[in-house]
């Protein structure tokens, strides 16, 4: 009877959403992520601050390494130029990672060190419900360029589809738990842009 209510309080621990937010992503000034009146309350995150973004289509570009505590990434795309290091990640709703603001011609690799996004060994990434309402059904994430590494655990209760486009790579050193069907897909790849 112990390792039940152990264990429904792990699984709780691993589907709640994350708690509020210390900064929410408000947009309006820029698309820079160190423009501190994109934010409420204003300032650029600190690495101890958990963070959400979830506005519908915006493009947010870091330009330098990030570290943070907590990430919440919902209908959003976040431009990695250099490294994300976050320990609690979720990806949910059409997110999307990318290494460049603008795809290459012809690809070619993101230069090294560049459009990673690290889960450090005790981090969680946690992937999100789709929100079939928004269109984007069991789309829960697109990646473009991006290496995401979890050496943590990762969680996904849902059905899901992960994206891996232009030589993203999605790497597990840690676990990853799909307790539902999950799909990992890049055969076609995005549409052209403009």
């Amino acid at each position: 009877m112990r390792w039940v209510g152990v264990s429904f309080w792990v699984l709780l621990a691993f589907t709640r959403p994350i708690a509020a937010a210390d900064k929410t992503w408000v947009g309006g000034s820029s698309s820079n992520w160190f423009d501190g009146a994109n934010w409420n309350p204003p300032g650029a995150p600190t690495s101890t601050e958990t963070v959400a973004i979830t506005n519908n289509f915006t493009t947010i570009v870091i330009t330098d390494n990030v570290t943070l505590a907590s990430l919440e990434l919902r209908h959003a795309a976040l431009v990695v130029s250099n490294q994300l290091t976050v320990t609690n990640l979720l990806l949910a709703d059409g997110a999307r990672l990318n290494a460049w603001e603008k795809r290459p011609s012809p690809i070619t690799n993101p230069p090294a060190g560049f459009g990673i996004v690290e889960i450090p060994f005790g981090g969680r990434l946690q992937i999100g419900d789709s929100d079939v309402s928004s269109g984007l059904a069991f789309l829960t994430f697109l990646m473009e360029g991006t290496k995401l590494n979890l050496r943590g655990s990762g969680f996904c209760t849902n059905r899901a589809t992960a994206l891996l486009f232009y030589r993203s790579e999605f790497n597990v050193y840690g676990v990853l738990n799909l307790a539902n069907e999950f799909t990992f897909d890049g055969a076609n790849g995005p549409q052209a842009e403009a």
